[in-house]
């Protein structure tokens, strides 16, 4: 609960002082990241983790979740998502078992790769409802 603290402390200090969020490298503590204009956020390793992305769920329209089917949660999964036309929108590494993007609306593919499984789905993403997209390997 401690780092939780910390995180909003300094969250809200550089929002106030207009300085650039800082990567912070403590246990529990998770960082917003932004490629090409797409803001996503992943883990979920941990209760305080877990704790800060149930805060921040409702900003991202897209959440992935990756798993053992025996019940394990999976981290370290490559994640890439593409748009319509097939061109790369967002390529990243969940370092936990939740992946929260926010997406333009449209329809996108998402593919992962985990250890010795890949699988693709499609999503149709909205401004109105968050998609939600589960992945179970193998045990």
């Amino acid at each position: 609960m401690r780092n939780l603290k910390l995180l909003f402390s300094v969250a809200l200090i550089t929002a106030l002082s207009g300085i650039p969020p800082v990567v912070l490298a403590q246990e529990g503590a998770l960082e917003i990241q932004n490629h090409q204009g797409i803001a996503f956020v992943t883990g979920g390793v941990g209760e305080e983790e877990r704790d800060f992305l149930r805060t921040v769920d409702k900003d991202f329209n897209l959440k992935l979740m990756f798993a053992i089917k025996e019940g394990n949660y999976l981290s370290d999964v490559q994640v890439s998502i593409r748009d319509k036309k097939g061109q790369p929108v967002l390529e990243a590494v969940a370092n936990g078992p939740f992946f929260y993007a926010n997406l333009p609306p449209g329809t996108y593919t998402v593919a992962v790769n985990g250890p010795g499984q890949s699988f693709q789905q499609s999503v149709q993403v909205t401004g109105r409802k968050q998609a939600r997209l589960n992945f179970y390997w193998r045990g």
